[in-house]
């Protein structure tokens, strides 16, 4: 019979998903990782047949181990047997938070099967708190990526209304980024506005509603 255990690497699916990556050479893990979650993502319908909750734990954990605030996972990963140094990427993966969160959240979101079969509320407190700590962990890799890829974004519909290449010169950078700081401020007080005013609607529609009667 198996073992399982809480933490994202005490189940003997997460051990043998450890030792298929530390048989590869480091520099191709990061890829294996982002096949895995790529299919995991891409084939929920196969879900314990070809591949199982612990598994796409240790995944996620791997990934979130390279990341700010994952250092406790990289200490984790020292308690490993086997030569846990095999098992470590060689560099952070950023680019991976996403479909690791989006994985994640599919086996172990509210009443996923991760959180099926723990047999005390210990274990199901323990179980609970390890994805929380991942995805703390990789939500905020992933909302950073967000508003990078928004920034970038902005800047080049800057570049290209004001006719400009982008960033050639100290000049050009300058004026995409001084447009796109207006251009984010610009849809911040709007969505501003919206929100404040949607209270003087609501109220004069319920007026309009009590007078119709």
């Amino acid at each position: 019979m198996g073992t399982f255990g809480t933490g994202p690497f005490n189940s003997d699916g997460a051990l043998d998903f450890l030792d298929e990556l530390a048989e590869r050479p480091p520099q191709q893990r990061a890829e294996a990782l982002r096949h895995m979650l790529g299919y995991v993502i891409a084939n929920r319908d196969l879900l314990w047949r070809e591949y199982f909750p612990d598994r796409v734990v240790a995944a996620a954990a791997l990934v979130a181990a390279t990341l700010p605030g994952g250092e406790h996972l990289q200490h984790r990963l020292t308690q490993v047997p086997d030569e846990p140094s095999a098992v470590t990427l060689p560099e952070p993966v950023p680019d991976l938070a996403t479909s690791a969160l989006e994985a994640l959240h599919f086996v172990a979101g509210p009443g996923g099967p991760w959180h099926q079969g723990w047999t005390t509320e210990t274990d199901q407190a323990e179980a609970q708190q390890t994805i929380d700590g991942l995805t703390a962990i990789l939500q905020a890799t992933h909302s950073q990526d967000h508003q990078t890829h928004q920034v970038d974004r902005r800047s080049r519909t800057a570049a290209a209304v004001l006719g400009l290449s982008c960033c050639d010169s100290p000049l050009t950078s300058m004026a995409v980024r001084a447009w796109t700081s207006w251009l984010s401020l610009s849809l911040s007080l709007t969505a501003r506005v919206h929100r404040l005013s949607l209270p003087r609607i609501e109220q004069a529609g319920c007026v309009t509603r009590r007078c119709s009667r």
